[in-house]
């Protein structure tokens, strides 16, 4: 049986062969050759990414200890879970003040960060598709991150304000997009240099990459603060990781074969505002690149909010896992779910459609949710903690199912703003999730602490309906996507 015609295809009368509608890729120019010859970015992916988030474990964790100091709460860098079970009521109530003031600290932080990244970046990504995607997206996002751990470092080192030195600091760095701009530019380059059956793959592969990054990080930090009792040290860490990304970027990853453009600075602003633009030839594709986009959006909001509250989550009363454990959970989260979400991705699809592997990737972060509201009332609740990275083993496939369909659903010229567009909002999304999910942490933190996970998992359920709707409709309309293509 003929294979269906896939959403990005047209049939060639004169060979009977498939070809491409919009090509995404210019394979034959020299400059394409040369730039598949450049060094590859998935290294650059695991040191951005273990270099920022380095970065993040520290800080979150040394906010807690900020304000244990300030409210003469004993902070111990062991595991203090005996003092938590016998704790007297005003000595609890101060430890629960304590965690209070860390996440609210922990929310100024990041609205300073990413209300500047969510405009920097959508600007630096439409940029890098009229130039050159490593010098415009990706080498400033790094220059970005050593300005950060320049600022941590003098804040922790010399005892600075929090309001008049950090704030600012990190405004700075925000408004040269911190990692997100180099993440998104990684991704547009990957997207320029792959052809749609292979995207959905590399993608994920790309996507395990950050998950390899990030677990490393957390652990690697969480042992580090353990054994040398010291906030600083993982920060110059950090610092000389993001100096090596600086010189593997500038230096041995080659520029993407995009022509050099100088369009007026009200142009870049009119094709931002057209790319979801419906047109009389493809309203279908722009109305589906929307729900997509937004599904993709939520599914960030919906797994964000997990990593938000669950550093301070586990630190607080019952668990109260010292900063190892904390590291130890998270690396095997971030590390095993994108690790086996690309195995996953690779194995299904020879079988079930992309809608199909993104409705098992979020029923996986669904059970995952669950399981961490309720493990405090579980027996065994510290045990039951580390069952929680193997019910969400699958929980990253969505993502790269999600992002694969948009980059299919645009032209070449629109990869790097549709990444853009995914990194800036998701910055206006972890501040969003800092605003929603620490304050739902704070308002339930006597009551229910695990609530903030169920309203992570309920808003993973709505993006499952809006992509089994979205599936329902590409086999209505006698579509199919490149790997049912493939099956067929």
């Amino acid at each position: 049986m003929a294979a269906p015609k896939d959403e990005t295809q047209t049939l060639n009368h004169g060979t009977g062969v498939y070809s491409e509608t919009r090509p995404l890729l210019e394979r034959d120019s020299s400059d394409s050759r040369s730039a598949i010859r450049g060094a590859p970015v998935e290294p650059l992916t695991v040191l951005v990414l273990l270099a920022g988030f380095f970065q993040d474990n520290v800080y979150d964790q040394y906010f807690y200890y900020y304000q244990c100091r300030r409210y003469n709460v004993t902070f111990s860098f062991d595991s203090n879970a005996s003092k938590c079970d016998n704790t007297t009521t005003p000595e609890h109530e101060n430890q629960i003040l304590a965690q209070s003031q860390a996440a609210k600290m922990s929310l100024y932080h990041d609205v300073a960060l990413y209300s500047t990244v969510c405009l920097s970046s959508i600007l630096l990504g439409e940029l890098s598709d009229r130039s050159r995607r490593r010098q415009i997206a990706i080498v400033p996002s790094v220059f970005a991150g050593m300005v950060k751990a320049a600022v941590y470092l003098l804040f922790i080192s010399l005892n600075l304000p929090f309001y008049a030195f950090l704030l600012p600091g990190v405004v700075l760095s925000g408004s040269l997009c911190y990692t997100f701009s180099a993440i998104a530019g990684i991704y547009a380059y990957m997207a320029d240099t792959t052809c749609p059956r292979q995207r959905t793959f590399r993608l994920a592969v790309l996507y395990m990459c950050e998950g390899i990054g990030a677990g490393a990080a957390y652990f690697l930090s969480g042992y580090w603060l353990d054994r040398q009792r010291s906030f600083t040290n993982p920060i110059w860490l950090s610092l000389g990781l993001f100096c090596l990304c600086f010189f593997y970027s500038a230096f041995l990853v080659r520029d993407n074969p995009h022509e050099e453009e100088n369009p007026p600075f009200c142009v870049h602003f009119r094709k931002i505002g057209g790319l979801f633009k419906a047109r009389s030839d493809s309203d279908d594709k722009r109305w589906r690149l929307w729900c997509y986009y937004i599904g993709h959006l939520l599914d960030m909001f919906s797994q964000g909010g997990f990593s938000v509250i669950s550093t301070l989550y586990m630190m607080d009363s019952p668990f109260c896992w010292d900063p190892t454990a904390v590291g130890t959970f998270h690396a095997s989260l971030n590390v095993g779910t994108t690790f086996f979400s690309v195995v996953g991705i690779r194995l299904f699809r020879r079988w079930i459609d992309d809608h199909w592997i993104a409705q098992i990737g979020m029923a996986s972060h669904v059970l995952g949710c669950s399981l961490m509201a309720f493990s405090p009332y579980l027996p065994n609740r510290n045990i039951i903690l580390y069952f929680v990275p193997c019910a969400m083993i699958l929980n990253k496939m969505q993502t790269s199912v999600l992002r694969a369909r948009m980059s299919l659903l645009v032209d070449q010229d629109q990869q790097g703003l549709i990444f853009a567009l995914s990194s800036s909002v998701a910055g206006f999304l972890i501040l969003l999730q800092s605003v929603v999910f620490l304050s739902v942490y704070r308002a339930t933190l006597h009551w229910f602490p695990g609530f903030g996970f169920l309203l992570a998992a309920a808003v993973d359920v709505l993006v499952a309906v809006m992509v089994a709707f979205l599936h329902c409709h590409v086999r209505a309309s006698g579509e199919a996507s490149v790997n049912e293509a493939k099956i067929n």
